[in-house]
């Protein structure tokens, strides 16, 4: 092997181990980072990803994942990279422990794909090779996003793939480039769909910058490689049609879908001026994540080499110019952000294609990296210009923190990097980057990680251990059944046992029919059921429970509650285990009226409504606060309804029912109803309602539960349970009248498919977003089958795309014979 590649292998362990070290993570401490995504998505979803091995139906859709959902698309969305096999060398209790090693690994490995570009691409030296994928591999996007592990595979792929391209360009070979694009686009579609945006741009910035041409003359000269290249590109993605079409089909079933052209140009510009911050040490952590300037920081000897390489003479600086500017406003201009971002805004970090320019600015910095010597007028001048940078924006601190949240040393500290960087890149040494550069930066980029890591939330080792062990033995007690019964989990305060609030997807990470889920994945028809219902749901990506009522429990089989005492979990039984239920008339609900679609429901399920309106009285009204009162006119459980207003990001709801806090399991930030407790006829009762936000504290609403009447209501029910088998489900009810309908507990997808005592018959969207079957008079027996007919398509695809590229390989065999 390559001395390089052992250089840069172990420079990364080494700087890795230490940043362990100062975090006191577990081997040296008895920490393990468990941050958001990875704790609350992808630690469940590598738990998904080994039942996939065990029960290989679940691989196409699964009950476990909300109400129900198709898997190949969150499988295509998360879980498609092939280090993803690597957790199935590791304990269902050790999956967070295989989940940190896994990105460690793909750390390492970004560091050996950038040494072989360097090596290969551009004839670098050793140490200079070394230097710059240590910047590449631990660079801001990694140090602040390495918790969002699919996107890590991206910083291994893309130097292979440029360096692909490269060798297409120059003497026509194909192999490394749609190898690496394969991987690449099989890795991740959201993280390909960027690199392939810049390879677009990259195929005429290096046909350009090696032939020596204009833009006309690239197209007017190299057409035919530009044919080549779209369309050897084009076949690669038909190859991963399997995944692809059944991806994009699910994916437009979710929020994803809805595309409003407002969000082109609103607002116009994503960033201002202070953006550049971006470009150094220390600006963003994980505590302000979600909302952070761009981070192109690779380095601050980096940034000053590509800034000299940009000022000096060199030829061929137009096409520098032009590829590095465009990647810039695609960051700046929101219509150039949201074609990266496949014509989405995005849930939180907005700068998700920032490691394209880093990559840019190590390519800048190769050029001119081995002949330091030559350089030294041009790096003062890069030094004095960022220096003065940074000195502005200190000086205008407080316009700067009005608009981000910067800590005023890291820019002083960046000014003093500068100079050091200044000094050292501008001092002759025996070779290019001295010992002394090499450990500097090794300081530099293991102190910009542990900065960048403030904030994140830990877990001790034991806290973990523990929290397994007690859903496990819960769960031991959990009966076994071929009837679709789902377990409600939203009173589980995982804070308890030291850990981040997860219980979104606990259903996924410990193999039970959850009532709740939180993935990109998530279909409307999750959301129109908690819209129609009154559950909380708080972005298009979340479901949850919370807000159930007795009906929505009976109506979807819960029949167990997770009761939680201290650390000790159990399970309250609930006597609901039917899924199937006759409608006797046709619902017509509409979203955010809980109360009335409650008792509409009711009524079509033929028993009495379920909730009675109280009069409420608006005692005090102020923009962060309202209080009401009533007097109970019945005996029951009463609800309250919030307004349709999502407050503040970080704001939350804090409650009081007659002066007492009501303890909520989650933050609430937008409409749902909320249980408060038993109350008796007569009974006067405040409420008091605040918020940081201003709010207009509009249709506000209390009605009261009655659950005994309900409770003798429910036997009069028309109902049946649902024998689930593999993507096979049945049931057998009775129906008064011909133009009865079955409403079926699974949320509706056009991959389902029915049989009605051996007939084919419609498969209908009710309301509610479930399924809905027509019935006849008399028996039915309901035969529920899911048919992967996207995924089938896909496969077709994947055959042309295999075909176009046997053909591609027989003609070029052919032309070399």
């Amino acid at each position: 092997m390559n001395k390089t590649y052992i250089k840069t292998g172990v420079s990364i362990i080494a700087i890795l181990l230490m940043i362990i070290a100062i975090m006191q993570f577990v081997p040296f401490g008895n920490l393990l980072p468990f941050p958001g995504d990875l704790a609350s998505q992808y630690l469940p979803f590598a738990s998904l990803y080994q039942d996939f091995f065990k029960h290989p139906s679940e691989f196409f859709y699964s009950l476990h994942n909300g109400l129900g959902s198709a898997t190949l698309t969150l499988f295509s969305y998360y879980l498609t990279s092939p280090f993803n096999l690597l957790l199935l060398l590791f304990k269902h209790k050790y999956l967070l422990q295989g989940l940190l090693i896994i990105v460690m690994l793909k750390i390492i490995i970004s560091s050996l794909s950038m040494t072989y570009y360097l090596q290969t691409q551009k004839q670098m030296s050793s140490r200079s090779t070394v230097f710059l994928s240590i910047s590449y591999s631990l660079c801001g996007f990694v140090s602040l996003y390495f918790y969002n592990i699919l996107w890590l595979d991206v910083m291994i792929w893309l130097p292979l793939v440029v360096a692909g391209l490269e060798r297409f360009i120059t003497n026509r070979k194909v192999a490394l480039y749609q190898w690496t694009l394969f991987f690449l686009l099989l890795s991740s579609y959201y993280m390909g769909w960027m690199v392939c945006l810049f390879l677009g741009l990259y195929f005429f910035y290096f046909t350009g910058k090696y032939h020596h041409l204009s833009l006309k003359n690239i197209i007017s000269k190299h057409w035919k490689s530009l044919l080549i290249f779209i369309g050897r590109s084009v076949s690669i993605v038909l190859c991963l049609g399997m995944i692809y079409v059944p991806t994009i089909i699910g994916m437009l079933q979710t929020g994803k879908g809805n595309f409003s052209f407002k969000n082109l140009w609103q607002p116009f510009f994503q960033s201002d001026l202070s953006a550049l911050m971006g470009f150094g040490y220390g600006v963003a952590n994980y505590t302000d994540r979600l909302m952070h300037y761009p981070t192109f920081y690779c380095g601050i000897a980096v940034l000053l080499m590509a800034t000299a390489t940009l000022i000096s003479r060199k030829k061929s600086l137009y096409y520098d110019y032009m590829m590095l500017g465009i990647l810039l406003l695609c960051t700046f201009v929101t219509p150039l952000t949201l074609m990266f971002q496949m014509f989405q805004p995005t849930a939180g970090f907005p700068f998700r294609f920032t490691y394209l320019i880093s990559f840019m600015l190590i390519i800048l910095a190769s050029e001119i990296i081995d002949q330091l010597s030559q350089y030294k007028k041009e790096l003062l001048t890069a030094g004095i210009l960022w220096g003065t940078i940074f000195i502005a924006f200190a000086l205008f601190l407080p316009y700067i923190r009005s608009k981000m949240p910067v800590h005023p040393v890291a820019l002083w500290v960046n000014v003093c990097l500068i100079i050091i960087w200044t000094l050292l890149l501008t001092t002759t040494m025996k070779k290019t980057l001295g010992f002394l550069a090499m450990s500097f930066l090794g300081l530099e980029v293991m102190i910009q990680t542990c900065w960048t890591l403030t904030g994140m939330p830990t877990i001790h080792q034991k806290n973990l251990e523990k929290y397994n062990q007690a859903m496990e033995q819960m769960l031991s007690t959990y009966p076994q059944s071929h009837k679709l019964q789902r377990l409600d989990n939203t009173e589980v305060n995982e804070k308890t046992f030291g850990l981040e609030v997860t219980g979104y997807n606990n259903g996924i990470w410990f193999n039970y029919p959850g009532t709740s889920s939180y993935t990109s994945t998530l279909t409307n028809e999750n959301i129109d059921y908690a819209q129609a219902l009154g559950l909380y749901s708080r972005n298009e990506r979340r479901f949850s429970n919370f807000g159930a009522t007795p009906l929505s429990n009976a109506l979807i089989g819960v029949n167990g509650q997770i009761i939680q005492k201290g650390q000790q979990l159990s399970i309250k039984k609930l006597p609901y285990l039917n899924t199937v239920y006759v409608l006797k008339e046709n619902l017509d609900l509409k979203p955010f009226e809980a109360f009335n679609n409650q008792n509409k429901l009711a009524k079509a399920l033929g028993i009495h409504p379920v909730f009675k309106y109280e009069t409420i009285k608006r005692v005090k009204q102020t923009k962060h606060l309202l209080t009401l009162a009533w007097t109970q006119k019945e005996t029951g459980r009463p609800y309250i309804q919030l307004p349709n207003e999502k407050l503040k990001f970080g704001d939350t709801y804090h409650i009081t029912v007659n002066h007492k806090q009501l303890q909520l399991p989650m933050s609430i930030k937008n409409i749902c109803i909320l249980s408060l407790p038993y109350a008796n006829k007569g009974q006067t009762i405040k409420v008091t309602l605040s918020t940081h936000s201003n709010m207009l504290w509009k249709n506000i609403k209390v009605a009261t539960f009655d659950d005994q009447q309900f409770e003798q209501s429910y036997r009069k029910i028309t109902k049946a349970p649902l024998m689930v088998d593999q993507l096979e489900n049945e049931t057998t009810i009775k129906a008064t009248k011909t133009n009865d309908k079955a409403l079926v507990a699974i949320p509706y997808n056009k991959s389902f498919k029915a049989t009605n005592n051996g007939q084919p018959t419609q498969v209908i969207r009710s309301d509610l977003g479930l399924i809905e079957i027509p019935l006849t008079k008399g028996e039915n027996k309901i035969k529920l089958y899911y048919h992967p007919t996207a995924f089938l398509i896909g496969c077709v695809f994947s055959l042309i795309g295999l075909i176009i590229e046997c053909m591609m390989i027989i003609r070029k065999k052919c032309e070399q014979k």
